[in-house]
């Protein structure tokens, strides 16, 4: 017993004189700049686990300070990204002692940690965080910048309609206290409604009337200048009436126009738009009218788009009509799932099926397409499938015993003279047979590669199975009478297509360090690989980096010269510049930094501006890149990338010849459907997918 004990205290003392050696150390490593520990250098010198030197930290016997950050916004970016990875990665479901381990790590009350990981796991706008981004809102910073400092929320939509919604919420509870807008009020608001409102811009009504009510929130009085300029939001006839007279007299000037109807000039157009569309409504439906709409119906059209295309019914109008035609169609496909089947459905059913993507096949849309049920074409299609199993099995027999036959005989398959014995075709011999015996292995070796074996697997794919037809390796193995396998891996390597196991990755590593170039490297990988693929891939595996976002006072020395010297420097000078005066910044955030600032500079704004645009797109479109422009003009190509987004410019003319038609409708009507329209308006060539299909459903049922 006396043993037991001499042994338990001595164990005590030694854990005492550890747990002072760790918390010596642990003042040492103090950080002052972080506020806390380097624990993880500690551990390396103690040469002990983190979590243990953790626990054998005795704060009453450390000389540093403990911080207290009750506020999300008194953490940093930096703390929050720390506490996140160290709940995480080492302990998982973190208990209450736990919670005093991570305090110790943080230096920070556990109380406040608890907070702020909660915060960080599940974000939700606090006061203090919400009255921070006030504050810099009210600075003039912009929502990616104060996303870099509370990156919480994922993304900066995220955390700017947390923002809003919160600010709605406290403004509604606020709104309900005050009283309602007295008489008084109202009259003065009309006042400063009638003196700063100007049609489509209301930042300086606003702005005006909550300098004159400072005790009513924004919500409150933005919901009553609505109420007072919204005299336009519902479209009268007299309203259509006056703008289509104000058009007839001064042409599409829609500023003009704006002015004189008070609203602005988008607005003015829309009401003219409707204006002419109820001008071309009619009541009945002409059976030209019902095929367009059922063609809408089949291709999945909206009731709003397809009242565009059909032009004389309204969206209400076509969406009734729709359902009285999906009901019916509904009828008739009853009646005819009743009817017997003809080989022309047959073929079309089979077709459907084929071409249907992925494992999953739909019945519904497939008995829609038909005029048929769901259960009706399943049914069919089993039958069908048992079938051609059937007669596939009776084949695959008597192919499989002429093919061994022929091959023990010659030691190889004449494939012409099977089909000629069994009275088949020489693609149905290639696939069904089964008989295996004597295939080679064809394993991709850069030394003994062939292109013309390749070449030759390769012309009898595209012969027998062009896209979207699958590839049958059954018959493409028989042909190269190699294993299938075998076949479908090197399919896929004269595709480009390479598999990035831990293999793979370890033999571009090992061949790259022993000296071998990577155009080398991607011959030993695949015959087609680039090179540059190979390159970015070992880069990416010998330096994996983490994005890490630019400081503030980075962001705002490189404002600065930016800011001074845009108006008589080019751009790619200028980048160059600012990339050179910051050698240790991340790379990829200094890029995007640097050409997003750019992009917004008035001095390259205003070269853009006097230049020619038109004829600026006019050279992408035909072809000239965006970033020779951009040198040539001395401004970031984001501008021009923004340019192309910004404006739509049609390389097509919107006037149909009757050739071009004519070449639609025989497009269309070889097409077995359902309509690429994509693919379509490349076989027409001088027209754009909308334009083919806004053109077939005009015109198609008069052919």
């Amino acid at each position: 017993m006396e043993q037991a004990l001499v042994a338990d205290n001595a164990r005590l003392q030694k854990r005492a004189e550890l747990s002072m050696r760790v918390t010596q150390m642990a003042d040492q490593a103090y950080d002052e700049q972080r506020g806390r520990c380097d624990w993880d250098s500690v551990a390396r010198d103690m040469d002990m686990p983190l979590i243990e030197c953790l626990r054998l930290f005795d704060a009453s016997l450390s000389t540093v300070p403990v911080q207290t950050l009750p506020n999300i916004t008194d953490w940093s970016v930096d703390d929050l990204s720390t506490l996140k990875s160290l709940v995480l990665e080492q302990f998982g479901a973190v208990t209450a002692d736990e919670w005093r381990l991570v305090g110790i790590y943080m230096n920070v009350e556990q109380t406040d940690c608890y907070m702020a990981y909660g915060i960080c796991t599940l974000p939700r706008m606090t006061p203090d965080l919400h009255k921070a981004i006030t504050q810099h809102r009210n600075a003039s910073l912009e929502w990616k910048d104060i996303f870099e400092k509370y990156p919480l929320f994922g993304s900066v939509q995220i955390l700017c309609n947390a923002y809003h919604l919160y600010k709605e919420h406290s403004g509604t509870k606020q709104k309900n206290v005050l009283q309602k807008w007295t008489d008084e009020e109202i009259s003065r608001l009309q006042e400063i409604i009638k003196a700063y409102y100007r049609p489509g811009n209301r930042s300086q009504l606003s702005f005006q009337a909550q300098m004159a009510f400072p005790k009513r929130t924004e919500a409150s009085i933005l919901g009553k200048i609505r109420q007072y300029t919204s005299k336009n939001s519902n479209i009268t006839q007299k309203d259509m009436v006056h703008v289509n007279t104000l058009v007839e007299a001064y042409g599409k000037d829609w500023e003009r126009i704006g002015q004189e109807t008070d609203v602005s000039p988008r607005r003015a157009q829309r009401i003219w738009a409707q204006h002419q569309q109820r001008q071309k409504v009619t009541q009945a439906w002409t059976k030209e009218e019902l095929e367009t709409l059922r063609n809408c119906i089949r291709d999945g059209i909206g009731m709003a788009e397809a009242s565009r295309i059909i032009g004389t019914k309204m969206s209400y109008a076509c969406n009734a009509k729709m359902q009285s035609l999906k009901r019916a169609g509904l009828n008739n496909a009853f009646q005819k799932s009743r009817t017997l089947w003809n080989d022309a459905d047959v073929a079309r059913l089979v077709h459907l099926v084929s071409t249907s993507k992925g494992g999953d096949i739909d019945w519904t849309a497939i008995g829609k397409e038909l005029g048929r049920t769901a259960k009706s074409c399943h049914l069919r299609y089993t039958k069908l499938h048992q079938k051609h199993y059937n007669a596939k099995a009776d084949h695959s027999q008597t192919v499989s015993r002429e093919v061994q036959k022929q091959y023990e005989q010659h030691q190889r398959v004449d494939w012409t003279n099977v089909a000629q014995q069994l009275g088949l075709s020489e693609r149905e011999c290639l696939e069904a047979n089964q008989f295996n015996g004597g295939k080679a292995r064809w394993i991709y070796d850069p030394d003994t590669f062939s292109w013309d074996t390749a070449d030759r697997m390769a012309q009898f794919i595209k012969n027998n199975y062009p896209k979207p037809v699958p590839v049958n390796y059954t018959a493409v193995s028989n042909y190269m009478w190699t294993d299938k396998s075998d076949c479908v891996k090197m399919t896929s390597l004269l595709r480009g297509e390479v598999t990035w196991t831990a293999e793979a990755l370890a033999l571009v590593v090992r061949l790259r360090d022993s000296g071998m170039k990577f155009e080398d490297i991607a011959h030993q990988l695949s015959p087609t690989v680039s090179a540059s693929r190979v390159t970015a891939t070992y880069h990416k595996q010998k330096n994996p980096h983490v994005y890490q976002p630019l400081l503030d006072t980075d962001r705002q020395q490189i404002k600065d010269i930016m800011d001074t010297r845009a108006h008589y420097m080019d751009f790619a000078d200028l980048r160059a510049l600012v990339i050179q005066s910051m050698p240790n910044a991340n790379k990829s955030a200094l890029y995007t930094f640097v050409d997003s600032h750019g992009a917004a500079l008035p001095a390259y704004k205003e070269r853009l501006k006097n230049s020619n645009v038109e004829h600026i797109a006019s050279q992408i479109m035909s072809g000239t890149k965006q970033s020779v422009l951009a040198k040539q003009m001395g401004i970031p190509s984001l501008m021009l990338t923004n340019l192309m987004r910004s404006r739509t410019f049609s390389m097509h003319s919107r006037t149909w010849t009757q050739e071009e038609t004519d070449k639609l409708i025989e497009v269309v009507r070889a097409s077995p459907g359902p309509f690429n329209w994509k693919s379509i308006s490349e076989e027409v060539g001088t027209k754009d997918p909308k334009q083919c299909r806004t053109r077939y459903f005009n015109v198609g049922h008069k052919y």
